[in-house]
């Protein structure tokens, strides 16, 4: 089938479209592939997920259709879909926000919209970035400390939980799946944090003190993918204390990401709910693009139903 460039990853970064199209073909030989001559869909089994949430979970990470496919063909493959989802009890489906024909199906096939994704990057490769191979860094009477990762996450689990819980800006698509318990939506970040800084998912903590207190966090992975020989870098996730918010801090910390990652990162990409505006703000500012944006939808699976059913019988 032809993939529309709307589907191809880092297009905006000027690499050749049939290099991204290669890219776009490997990712996907990672994932159980379902394609007929118009759309193509991509899904894998979600293990921590599923041990998290304590149900079998899994993710549909693509789906790619032609121009022309149909309403009825994009149904299709749906059912087909779901027939291989028979032990799965959730699933959580990213869809393309060039593709309302397919966000429309999925609505229809019983999907609820959890949240909206936008992805932000910058090609430092074209930028005026210089680049910081420092330990600390003073300014605005705060010390940012740079911290390798594996490195202890117990003073930042708290500003974790509180931003992310209690002081939330924004809701996640864990919080708004009504057959997600609270306490496990909440959890989620600050496992994720625990992750990142054990070094599985970041590589580098940015860590603001303010009189020797951790205010804050930045993650961030310096080669987290790559096109061909080029290096993408991601800023993995961040928070500031709320007795801190609006002091500059969150600015401060992207500002030295960004030169840290230039080091050894060519593409650095972020992301966040379309609604949470404070750090989009912050990354235009510091010349970061949209790059893509996507629909995430949830949906209880039939075998979680009859679990609840056979649970209620007995």
């Amino acid at each position: 089938m032809e993939i529309p460039s709307a589907f191809l990853p880092y297009r905006f970064y000027g690499f050749k479209e049939e290099v991204l199209e290669r890219k776009l073909l490997l990712d996907l030989s990672s994932y159980k592939v379902l394609k007929t001559d118009k759309v193509m869909a991509a899904w894998t089994p979600l293990s921590w997920d599923s041990k998290h949430f304590h149900r079998k979970m899994l993710e549909l990470k693509y789906f790619i259709t032609e121009v022309g496919a149909s309403y009825e063909e994009r149904s299709a493959i749906i059912e087909k879909l779901h027939d291989s989802w028979q032990e799965y009890d959730h699933v959580a489906a990213r869809i393309n926000a060039f593709d309302i024909r397919s966000a429309q199906v999925f609505e229809r096939a019983g999907f609820s919209l959890m949240d909206t994704n936008v992805r932000y990057g910058i090609d430092l490769r074209r930028s005026s970035i210089q680049k910081f191979e420092g330990s600390s860094l003073k300014t605005d009477g705060l010390m940012y400390e740079i911290m390798p990762c594996p490195c202890d996450s117990g003073e930042l689990i708290e500003i974790a939980k509180t931003s992310w819980s209690d002081y939330k800006v924004a809701i996640d698509r864990f919080h708004a799946d009504k057959s997600i318990p609270e306490r496990l939506a909440d959890s989620v970040y600050t496992e994720w944090l625990k992750n990142s800084l054990a070094g599985e998912l970041a590589d580098i903590v940015v860590v603001p003190r303010l009189d020797g207190k951790a205010v804050g966090f930045l993650a961030l992975k310096q080669h987290a993918d790559n096109v061909e020989e080029s290096k993408i870098g991601q800023i993995v996730l961040g928070a500031v204390d709320p007795s801190m918010r609006g002091k500059n801090v969150y600015t401060c910390m992207v500002s030295l990401a960004l030169r840290i990652l230039r080091t050894k990162t060519d593409i650095v990409e972020t992301g966040t709910q379309v609604t949470n505006y404070a750090p989009q703000k912050v990354w235009a500012q510091h010349g970061l693009k949209l790059v893509s944006t996507t629909y995430t939808f949830h949906k209880e699976l039939n075998s979680a139903q009859r679990k609840r059913t056979q649970s209620n019988a007995d």
